[in-house]
C-alpha cells in the first residue's frame, strides 16, 4: 500500500480508504478512473498529485506553502477504489454507495466528491443510489461515452468470445447507450443535482500551436466530458491544451488530465468549496467551436430505429434453471435498408444478453418492422428479480417479467399476462427391445395443450422424462423424438399438439415399469403426468 508522510491510506470499508483524518462533518472524496488505485500504490496515481496539490498549497492556491492549507486542514480525505475492468461502473458504484452508507460516524451530507474519468461516473452512481453529498466535480469524464471509434472497439471486445467473460464489463459500460449510462442520465436524483451541485471539466487539445482543436482529449470528446445531453449544469469549463511541435502523444492528455498543471480551474474550484463558499455558476460560452460542432452531432450516429413492444418473461427448464427472455419490436425508419447487428440491440444491467436468432445480423428493409427475442443468461443480482432495467439504443424500460412454461414465438402475438400451466395427457406407454438388443425402448405418446394466446415452442430442455425401475426413479434420455437440440415442437395457441418420445433404457439395468413426464422443472412444473409401462 502506498504511503508517505503526507498520506497513509487506511482501509475503512471494502473499497473505501481514509487518507487523512479531520472533522467528521467535513469530507473530501477522491475517485480514480480506469486502471487507477485508491490506495496510491503507484507513484503517479491518477488522484495522488491532485491530493498533494491541495495539501501543499494555501487556501488561495499559492504553491510552496509548508504544511496543509487552512481549508484542507479541517477535512477528512477519502479515496474510493473499485475494479474498473471486470465490473460495469453502475454495479461498482452501487456497491461503494452501500459501503459508504455503513460509515455512520461521519456526516457526508456536506462532502465534496471529485472523480477523474470513470470516477466521475461512479460519483453520479452514488447520487442515484441515495448516498447524499453536496458537490460533484468531474475531470474528463465520459458522461456520453468515449470517442466513436472507442465505442465501436468496446462493442467489438464485449461481444468477442475471447474477451466478453473476463475483460471488458467495466469498459463496455462506458459506451453511450449502455444500460449503465442510461441508468444515470434518466435518474431523477441525478437530474435534481445538475443545476445546483455538478461541475464538469473538459480538455480540448491542439497537437501543435498551429493545429485546429481536436474536439476532445484523444479519448473522450468535449461534448461527452461536458455531458451536454444533460442540459443545464451548474458549472462547466473547457481547457485548451496546446502541445509543442513533436510533443503530442496519443491519450496523454486524457491519462494526465487530473495532474495539477492540467486542471488548475478544478483545483481553484475545490479550494473555493473547501472554504465553505457555494459553487459558482459557470457556463460554456467560451467553449471552443469544435465542441459546439460535436454537440450538434450528439445522437447523429444512432441508427434510424424505433423500439417498441417490450415484453419479458421467465421459463424454467427441467433442471430448475431460470431463463429470462426479452422481446421487442424494431422498425427501420429510414428510406433505405439497414443492416442491424443483433449483438448491439439490447443491454441489461448485470446480465449477459444474446439474441435467440442464430445469425449475427439481419437486414431490415425500408420502414420494415421486426420482432426480436433476447436471452438474458445471468439475471440481475438474484434468481428471479421482479423488475429489471433494459436499454436498447438509448430507449430504457423497466420491465416486469411474466412466467411462461416455454419459449414464445416472437413473430406471433407476444404474451400480455402470465400463463404458467399447460395441459399434458399421456397415451398408452409401451416398451420393446431395440434393434441392436442393447436397450429397452420406451415409447411415450403424449398430447400437450397450450392454453395461452401465444405461439410457444417446446424444446428438449423443457421436456423431462423419468423412467421408474424397481420402484427407484432414474433419468432416461430422449433418443428419438420430435424434441431434439436442433428441432423444437410448435405449440399453437389454445390447441392440443400430439408428440411421441422414444426413450432408450439400458437393457441390463432392469425392466422399466412406470414413466413420469414433466414439463419444466420439478420446483414449479407447468404440467406432469405418470403412466404404467406395458410390454
Amino acid at each position: 500500500m502506498g504511503q508517505n508522510e503526507d498520506y497513509n491510506p487506511t482501509l475503512v470499508r471494502t473499497g473505501v480508504y481514509k487518507l487523512k483524518e479531520g472533522a467528521r462533518d467535513k469530507n473530501l472524496i477522491l475517485i480514480h478512473g480506469l486502471h487507477g488505485d485508491g490506495a496510491f500504490n503507484r507513484e503517479e496515481d491518477q488522484m495522488r498529485d491532485f491530493y498533494l496539490a491541495l495539501l501543499h498549497s494555501d487556501a488561495n492556491g499559492s504553491d510552496g506553502a509548508d504544511g496543509a492549507s487552512p481549508a484542507l486542514a479541517d477535512y477528512t480525505v477519502w479515496t474510493l477504489t473499485y475494479n474498473t475492468v471486470l465490473m460495469p461502473f453502475d454495479i461498482s458504484g452501487s456497491w461503494l454507495a452501500d459501503e459508504l452508507k455503513k460509515i455512520t460516524d461521519y456526516d457526508f451530507t456536506g462532502a465534496i466528491v471529485v472523480g477523474y474519468s470513470m470516477g466521475g461516473l461512479i460519483g453520479r452512481v452514488l447520487v442515484t443510489k441515495g448516498f447524499n453529498f453536496k458537490y460533484l466535480i468531474t475531470i474528463d469524464t465520459p458522461h456520453e461515452g468515449p470517442l466513436e471509434i472507442l465505442n465501436a472497439a468496446s462493442w467489438f471486445l464485449f461481444f468477442c468470445p475471447m474477451f466478453a467473460t473476463y475483460l471488458v464489463h467495466g469498459i463496455d459500460s462506458l459506451m453511450w447507450g449502455s444500460g449503465s449510462q442510461r441508468l444515470i442520465h434518466d435518474n431523477e436524483l441525478d437530474k435534481a443535482k445538475r443545476k445546483t451541485s455538478y461541475a464538469f471539466y473538459a480538455t480540448d487539445i491542439r497537437k501543435n500551436k498551429d493545429a485546429k482543436l481536436e474536439g476532445g482529449d484523444d479519448v473522450v470528446p468535449v461534448h461527452s466530458q461536458l455531458s451536454v445531453a444533460d442540459g443545464d449544469v451548474r458549472w462547466r469549463a473547457v481547457w485548451e491544451k496546446v502541445y509543442e511541435d513533436g510533443a503530442w502523444q496519443y491519450s496523454e492528455a486524457h491519462s494526465k488530465a487530473s495532474r495539477p498543471h492540467n486542471c488548475k480551474d478544478v483545483l481553484d474550484l475545490v479550494r473555493l468549496l473547501l472554504k465553505g463558499e457555494p459553487m459558482p455558476e459557470r457556463k460554456i460560452d467560451g467553449t471552443p467551436a469544435s465542441a459546439k460542432a460535436q454537440t450538434a452531432s450528439v445522437g447523429a450516429g444512432k441508427p434510424p430505429l424505433s423500439v417498441e413492444g417490450w415484453n419479458a418473461w421467465y421459463r424454467l427448464d427441467k433442471h430448475d434453471n431460470a431463463h429470462m427472455r426479452i422481446a421487442l419490436q424494431v422498425q427501420n425508419q429510414d428510406a433505405k435498408p439497414f443492416k442491424l447487428p443483433l449483438t448491439q440491440v439490447m443491454h441489461v444491467q448485470g446480465g449477459d444478453v444474446r439474441a435467440i436468432e442464430s445469425v449475427a445480423e439481419i437486414m431490415l428493409p425500408p420502414k420494415a418492422v421486426r420482432k426480436l427475442v433476447f436471452a438474458v443468461d445471468r439475471p440481475i443480482k438474484e434468481l428471479l428479480p421482479e423488475e429489471l432495467e433494459a436499454v436498447s439504443f438509448g430507449e430504457r424500460r423497466t420491465l416486469k417479467p411474466l412466467f411462461m412454461p416455454f419459449d414464445v414465438d416472437p413473430a406471433a402475438a407476444l404474451p400480455t399476462e402470465s400463463c404458467w400451466q399447460a395441459g399434458l395427457e399421456l397415451g398408452a406407454v409401451s416398451a420393446s427391445q431395440s434393434e441392436d438388443g442393447y436397450f429397452t425402448e420406451v415409447t411415450v405418446p403424449m398430447t400437450i395443450e397450450n392454453p395461452s394466446a401465444s405461439v410457444m415452442y417446446l424444446d428438449h430442455e423443457a421436456l423431462d422424462i423419468r423412467i421408474d425401475v424397481t420402484d427407484e426413479p432414474f433419468y432416461g434420455f430422449v433418443g428419438h423424438s420430435d424434441v431434439r437440440d436442433d428441432k423444437r415442437v410448435r405449440l399453437a395457441p389454445g390447441a392440443k399438439t400430439p408428440l411421441t418420445a422414444v426413450v432408450q433404457w439400458p437393457g441390463g439395468v432392469g425392466k422399466p415399469n412406470k414413466v413420469l413426464v414433466r414439463l419444466g422443472g420439478s420446483a414449479m412444473p407447468a404440467a406432469q403426468s405418470e403412466a404404467e409401462i406395458a410390454g
